[in-house]
């Protein structure tokens, strides 16, 4: 989630929530990231797809189902749909109603003309994405169901008595799937880029409670620890050699003279994603990416926790996919009882390393409600600066350009819902809710201001100024709960 497929789902996000966008430091970073993407698709998970006879599973407006899909096309063309593999895409119906209902040439269209269920249930789908997105509808979600060979399961999830959108069913559904196949299949999981609040993590930790192997990707550019890596002719020799006692032989003696690896110390990690965090800021972004960051710290804590694995080195010198069945197939063994090589499963780590995982766990939330925090606050800055601004108006056209200027600044942190600007309406005729493209928003009419009101202004400028700020005071109080540095901790780990 979070990635380009993700926000392109949003595509009105970037005027009301400009830091709300792709984590990347400029346009060049997300293309040569989505090339990256394609070529891991290409040589990695579509020949492991055509070997094994795949049962693929994907979401829309994902970046990894997104990229299977491009790099799968041509295959599909050239063998006429005949392929070994499966692919299954489960949707939401919230994430679709949009598309479906503007749209007439989308895939959705298609699908709910030919749905009595979905068309029955639009009314009330649309009533609860209000109370979930807010009275714009300007941002809610606009994904689309995927072209090519596929099937598509689309879940409701609507909770009917209460009206309101509900994403645990699904998760559970598909966690449950997983589960299915895993009894009758190999199971593999992957994670890229991140999701909201780390609601993903617990997705993490069911999959390998069930036992299913996780592959987390991080899409980010980042130096290789093995660069700087004291250790690295040792494994070098011992990678020429396939001799694991030569490596501990050589490390010993390195290690030795050795009393600090900078970038292997979790302080140089979280240097490295300061450093980060502060080139995304100046771009006017925030890092999203938790799915990359955990995977990043993964690696470092796996390098330093015994630098390089006797297996892991040999695994080195082989293609992704055929590492991933040769561990399946000692899996497969282990389960028959029969012996097998001691292997570090994909995803150990989050099975703990005492302390130390520990201090990566927290340095992780520790990171991302930084991020949360920054993005909120850079746009409370904003509903300030422009407050600040509509109080200089000193006219009925200065105050009308000023608003009309500044509006998304205040829409971000402000008028969820409708209620106060309709009562403002009702009592300020001035006051207009009007459609700007996508987007509906308040303007000055001075059409409907009476010609011989000169000072007017003053009052209804003050009255908009207190509306947008006891809205404010309501959301900031919410948002404290949920995206300020202590309340993001709080709330990632009670859900």
């Amino acid at each position: 989630r979070l990635g380009p497929a993700w926000w392109k789902a949003f595509p009105h996000f970037k005027d009301r929530f400009p830091a709300k966008r792709v984590p990347e430091e400029s346009p060049e970073e997300i293309v040569r990231a989505a090339r990256q993407l394609d070529l891991m698709m290409q040589s990695v998970l579509l020949p492991l797809a055509l070997r094994t006879k795949a049962l693929i599973v994907g979401q829309p407006a994902c970046d990894l189902t997104a990229a299977f899909a491009r790099v799968s096309a041509p295959i599909l063309r050239q063998r006429k749909g005949d392929v070994s593999y499966r692919f299954i895409v489960l949707a939401q119906l919230p994430w679709l109603l949009r598309t479906a209902r503007e749209n007439k040439g989308s895939f959705a269209a298609q699908v709910m003309e030919q749905s009595p269920r979905w068309q029955s249930k639009a009314e009330l789908m649309d009533k609860a994405l209000l109370k979930r997105f807010g009275d714009a509808m300007a941002f809610q979600p606009r994904a689309d169901l995927m072209t090519g060979t596929h099937a598509t399961i689309v879940c409701e999830s609507l909770n009917v008595e209460t009206g309101t959108v509900e994403h645990g069913p699904f998760d559970d559904f598909q966690e449950r799937l997983a589960y299915a196949l895993m009894q009758k299949t190999s199971a593999i999981a992957f994670g890229m880029h991140g999701s909201d609040k780390m609601s993903g993590v617990r997705q993490f930790a069911d999959f390998i409670g069930r036992g299913v192997p996780l592959m987390l990707f991080d899409s980010r550019h980042r130096q290789d620890p093995s660069q700087a890596d004291p250790l690295r002719p040792a494994a070098d020799a011992c990678r020429k050699s396939k001799d694991v006692d030569l490596f501990n032989t050589l490390k010993h003696d390195v290690m030795k003279d050795c009393q600090h690896i900078e970038f292997m110390s979790l302080a140089g990690v979280w240097r490295t994603l300061e450093a980060q965090s502060h080139r995304l800021h100046a771009a006017g972004v925030a890092d999203w990416y938790d799915t990359s960051t955990i995977a990043f710290l993964k690696e470092v804590l796996n390098r330093r926790w015994d630098a390089v694995h006797g297996q892991q080195l040999v695994e080195r010198e082989k293609w992704l996919w055929q590492v991933i069945e040769e561990r399946s197939r000692d899996k497969q063994s282990s389960e028959r009882g029969m012996p097998k090589d001691a292997v570090v499963g994909l995803a150990d780590p989050f099975l703990g390393r005492d302390e130390e995982a520990k201090l990566a766990a927290d340095m992780i939330v520790a990171y991302h409600s930084q991020e949360s925090e920054w993005e909120m606050l850079s746009r409370h800055t904003g509903f300030e600066d422009a407050l600040g601004e509509l109080l200089k108006a000193q006219t009925w056209e200065e105050f009308r350009d000023t608003l009309h200027a500044n509006f998304f600044k205040l829409h971000a942190c402000a008028f969820h819902r409708w209620n106060r600007l309709e009562d403002l309406s009702a009592k300020y005729p001035c006051f207009e809710i009007c459609h700007k493209g996508n987007h509906q928003v308040v303007r000055i009419s001075l059409d409907r201001i009476p010609a011989d009101d000169s000072t007017g202004f003053e009052e209804a400028r003050d009255a908009f100024v207190c509306a947008a700020r006891k809205e404010f005071e309501f959301s900031s109080q919410f948002e404290q709960k949920r995206n300020s540095r202590s309340g993001y901790t709080v709330h990632f780990h009670e859900t």
